[in-house]
């Protein structure tokens, strides 16, 4: 009878030290490029894209939250790589700028997982300021032209981020 125990002890001792699977509530840091300060990238789980788009809308006018969230990367600035547009789902999106203009990212990211971390703001953006922007991203003149009025939009200031590899 010895031996059998002597056999389960040696299987439980062998599948305990087996790969252990990830946390669901971290992420794979190796899996990203890191922009922003080094000092904040954190591999806590970001809250999922549609919690990011309730708590963007329940934000009231010049509201803000801080908030770890990921989404798609619509769109980059064409010009440095020094804004990016966020998919939120269901039309939503944010336009994300980064803390102190301090780092860019890659003008080519569009279509990419990105991992933000920052400030949440809802807020009306000015004709002037969406005609900057739609110039940055190499919008026609026909397109920049057609922006007559203030839009309430969703901003968020990244003091980090991570784009999926």
């Amino acid at each position: 009878m010895k031996p059998i125990y002597f056999l389960l002890t040696v299987l439980f001792f062998a599948a305990s030290c087996g790969t252990t699977k990830q946390s669901a509530s971290t992420i794979d840091l190796s899996q990203y490029q890191k922009f922003g300060d080094e000092a904040l990238v954190s591999n806590q789980a970001p809250m999922s894209t549609a919690e990011a788009r309730k708590a963007f809308n329940n934000l009231g006018e010049n509201e803000e939250k801080p908030l770890r969230f990921e989404a798609q990367i619509n769109d980059v600035c064409e010009k440095k790589g020094c804004w990016m547009v966020l998919d939120l789902g269901e039309g939503d999106e944010a336009t994300i700028t980064f803390k102190d203009y301090a780092f860019f990212v890659p003008k080519d990211a569009s279509g990419r997982t990105t991992i933000v971390d920052g400030i949440a703001k809802r807020k009306v953006a000015s004709v002037e300021r969406l005609k900057h922007l739609a110039e940055d991203a190499g919008k026609s003149e026909e397109e920049i032209a057609a922006i007559t009025e203030p839009k309430e939009t969703f901003t968020f200031e990244a003091t980090n981020v991570l784009i999926k590899r």
